[in-house]
């Protein structure tokens, strides 16, 4: 590569990838403040294989005018199995379409967050000689960042002793990016709602909506709009299917409850920090970034872990609110409408303790990642 310390690090093009938007979204902020960075995306258009919906990071890149390369690629599989060894017949095609993206862009940098399809990138990165920069979200290093980390120039951690990262001078901790729009939010999401006394409960799925938590919910709606307001993040996933069956039911609603339950197939990410703010309680998936953000903002939350995550990480970052008792935790294979509603009024019948305990875990984290990975970026361009 040829050497650019003397130019402004705006003249760089940086090529982003991976499964994580959260904090992808975090460093666009940030490079974009520094100049006129060339920002590209590698991501998947779909969020399941068959599926017409279109994926959250395709919409919301294609909002910020940066440019979109879909990719098809394979998994890697922890189990033999016959869905693994399909998925496994496409690696090949993830790592030519990947060749043709990088040779049509030539990046600077590539930038990843981790994600199968982020190997076949930063690998063809790797042997054209292209910097990589990896950053690992949760406190356990992914199987794929446990890949590109055997090669990446420098893998940012977000935990201190994070499992399976390498007493090597290329681990750096950096903590985990996070957007502008929820350290400083300024906008106040007007919730138009019946009765605005009441507290808010935020139902967050995740980017393609978590179909056991709609499940649940849609059996303690009727319950649950006679004494809270209800903001559901249902996802679009299963071609709608949950979306449809939460708006038939909302529709079933008297006027004045129906006025208290939204439902939302995603929140537009520039409006989330206005509704953490206004939320009394926050349930949902506990992927790293979605538990620096309750965090951030000292709510308390009912976490359902995604029980198929690598290393039950989603289960272990939902253990760093549990463990400063600002979280109650339950299984998915225990997650049932009585469980759960006997869990949110634990929660309400002792708000103040769990809100006390959720400003102590608001020290735990670090809160500029975003800043720390720009400097690693800056290093690694100049060196």
């Amino acid at each position: 590569m040829p050497s650019k310390k003397n130019n402004l690090i705006s003249q760089y093009r940086i090529l982003i990838c991976g499964g994580h938007l959260a904090p992808a979204l975090a460093m666009i902020d940030s490079l974009r403040k520094q100049g006129n960075f060339r920002i590209f995306f590698i991501g998947r258009k779909h969020f399941f294989e068959g599926d017409n919906a279109t994926s959250l990071e395709y919409g919301t890149i294609n909002k910020l005018k940066i440019p979109f390369y879909s990719i098809s690629t394979g998994r890697l599989q922890r189990r033999f199995s016959l869905e693994g060894i399909k998925s496994l017949i496409k690696t090949p095609l993830g790592f030519i379409q990947s060749y043709q993206y990088l040779n049509k862009i030539k990046p600077d940098l590539i930038l990843s967050f981790g994600g199968y399809i982020s190997l076949p990138v930063c690998l063809i990165g790797y042997l054209c000689r292209i910097p990589v920069v990896t950053h690992e979200q949760t406190s356990i290093l992914g199987l794929t960042n446990r890949i590109i980390s055997l090669f990446a120039n420098k893998t940012c951690l977000s935990f201190n002793n994070t499992k399976h990262a390498r007493n090597d001078p290329r681990f750096i901790i950096t903590g985990n990016p996070m957007r502008e729009s929820i350290l400083n939010s300024r906008f106040e999401e007007e919730i138009n709602t019946w009765d605005k006394s009441l507290p808010l409960i935020m139902i967050l799925g995740g980017s393609s909506g978590s179909h056991v938590i709609n499940q649940a919910m849609s059996r303690l709606i009727t319950q649950l709009v006679k004494q809270y307001r209800i903001l559901h993040q249902c996802g679009n996933a299963y071609n709608n299917k949950d979306f449809k069956m939460l708006w038939s039911m909302k529709n079933s609603l008297p006027v004045r409850s129906k006025r208290n339950y939204i439902i939302l197939k995603q929140i537009n990410p520039q409006k989330l920090g206005s509704l953490y703010k206004q939320s009394s309680l926050i349930i949902g998936r506990s992927g790293a970034n979605t538990v620096m953000e309750i965090a951030y903002y000292n709510k308390p939350a009912i976490f359902v872990p995604l029980s198929f995550s690598a290393d039950e990480e989603q289960k272990e970052n939902a253990k760093l609110l549990r463990d400063a008792e600002a979280a109650i935790i339950i299984d998915q294979n225990e997650l049932t409408p009585e469980n759960l509603m006997s869990k949110i009024n634990e929660i309400f019948t002792n708000l103040n303790s769990y809100n006390k305990n959720a400003i102590q875990a608001h020290k735990r984290f670090f809160y500029n990642g975003q800043e720390n990975i720009l400097s690693v970026i800056t290093s690694v361009l100049n060196s």
